[in-house]
């Protein structure tokens, strides 16, 4: 079911560093791994497991608490272990998680009321387009658009357009309010606690001493507010929230308390905790205002660091957060798309290809303009041919890193910065490695411009291939 898997490099820590070693946790929708690496960012050591996703329904996609909980502690161990180390040489420990995947536990006793609802999950569906349509979120829009005009204030940008989706917290959050009685009656009497991945196993791991989460993940559930940098206590109250479920908010950098000695043997200090994405930009070193991260996996994710302010657009990006550290909150601009992967594993399996590193070889193939054009109804491959037409299209050179694990890579850094180990993002910069860099083919751009303009097209025309009469006519 799970891989460990023995680096072939030793450690060889520098004089003064033999303890000086981290454990990094990048803790995905479909794998959980473990990285041990020293301070100068080599890998000693890893482990992973596969994370078994459960359908009860159609609509629902879950994952058990106590599974993941084992095997989470599992893949530390034998991370550890393959690197030739004992828990007692870990100097910290981060974590790097999928955001918006959460649960709700007994402040009291610890017990889990249902098994963690992931983003991928649509059992709010019908609450998502009610509350999109309603009375109250239509006035909310149109008040907010005013306000804009008037104050010029981008947080009400952000809520003239605002609408609800099935990735986002909020909603599934409120199906289980509605449709759990227990939890609904604990929740109004303080007894239940709210929180995703991270929060939940920094809860398990310090034996209930810290209910928290870090800026990053909060602002993925769409339930906080990235303008003023707090939950958002209006939609909280609209929604019928109670505030007291929800964690302490803290930087993704400092103390997180530590480890109880009985997971591990001795006490490991939690040194960071972010978001997968903030996690993956703090990776590529992409520090400064106007540096743009793309990973292309199981999604893709578009990510622009905008400094020290929050992103407001009417096109589908949203503002949420990086990470936090002693230099600052780095806020994000963010478009994503849910199943990128599942594009490359579809073409596998109707036999277009036997390995995913051949769509490149493929794709490449084609001379001249092509009129066929593909139009995923699912929605990461980081092949050669992808890698230069995005630096094409978009004319800007394009760093493809060494080591693919960069969400793991950003966790170690900020852990690392936690523990001492670095002082500052600029120390960061010599650590990273470049695997190939990418220069846009100019001469290029202009015929591929032409096709993305005949794929946006197609595109519109596939959007309207049905129709509602023709799809009643069907069922008769």
């Amino acid at each position: 079911m799970g891989t460990s898997e023995q680096s072939n490099q030793t450690p060889d820590p520098s004089p003064g560093q033999e303890s000086r070693y981290i454990a990094s946790l990048d803790l995905g929708t479909t794998t959980l791994r473990c990285f041990i690496y020293d301070a100068n960012v080599r890998i000693c050591g890893k482990a992973e497991e596969k994370v078994t996703l459960l359908y009860p329904s159609p609509e629902c996609v879950e994952m058990n608490p106590e599974e993941l909980w084992e095997k989470f502690v599992k893949i530390i161990n034998d991370a550890i272990a393959n690197a030739g180390l004992n828990p007692g040489n870990i100097s910290c420990l981060g974590l790097s998680t999928q955001r918006a995947t959460f649960i709700t536990w007994d402040r009291r006793t610890g017990e889990t009321f249902h098994n963690f609802i992931t983003w991928k999950d649509i059992r709010a569906d019908s609450l998502v387009r009610q509350w999109n349509t309603c009375l109250t979120m239509k006035t909310l829009r149109f008040i907010s658009s005013i306000l804009y005009k008037i104050l010029r204030n981008k947080r009400y940008l952000a809520a003239s357009v605002m609408k609800f989706m099935n990735i986002q917290v909020n909603m599934r959050l409120k199906w289980v309010l509605e449709n759990e009685e227990r939890v609904r009656k604990l929740a109004h009497e303080g007894h239940v606690m709210f929180g995703t991945i991270d929060t939940w196993l920094i809860y398990k791991l310090t034996e209930g001493k810290i209910h928290a989460t870090d800026y990053s993940n909060a602002s993925g559930t769409a339930l906080y507010d990235p303008f003023i940098e707090d939950w958002n206590i209006f939609f909280l109250n609209l929604l019928k929230m109670p505030r007291s479920i929800f964690p302490e908010l803290r930087n993704s950098v400092g103390d997180w308390g530590v480890c109880s000695p009985k997971f591990f043997g001795v006490p490991i200090p939690i040194t960071a905790v972010v978001s997968d994405q903030g996690a993956s930009l703090f990776g590529s070193c992409g520090f400064q205002r106007g540096d743009v991260k793309v990973s292309l996996g199981t999604g893709a994710f578009l990510n622009i660091n905008t400094g020290n302010k929050a992103h407001a657009s009417v096109k589908g990006i949203y503002p949420v957060h990086g990470w936090k550290d002693e230099e600052g909150l780095i806020h994000m601009a963010e478009a994503s798309s849910n199943d990128n992967g599942t594009v490359i594993e579809w073409g596998q399996l109707i036999g277009l290809y036997e390995k995913a590193s051949q769509t490149s070889e493929i794709a490449s193939s084609v001379n001249g303009p092509s009129t066929v054009f593909f139009i995923p109804a699912f929605q990461g491959i980081q092949n050669d041919f992808l890698m230069q037409m995005i630096s094409t299209l978009t004319g800007k050179r394009l760093e493809r890193p060494k080591s693919i694990d960069v969400s793991a890579l950003g966790c170690a850094f900020l852990a690392g910065m936690g523990a001492g180990i670095w002082k500052s993002r600029a120390e960061l910069i010599p650590l990273r490695q470049i695997d190939r860099v990418f220069h846009p083919k100019l001469d290029l751009q202009p015929q591929l411009l032409e096709q993305m303009k005949e794929w946006e097209k197609a595109l519109q025309r596939f959007t309207k291939w049905h129709t509602k009469s023709s799809l009643n006519k069907g069922k008769s």
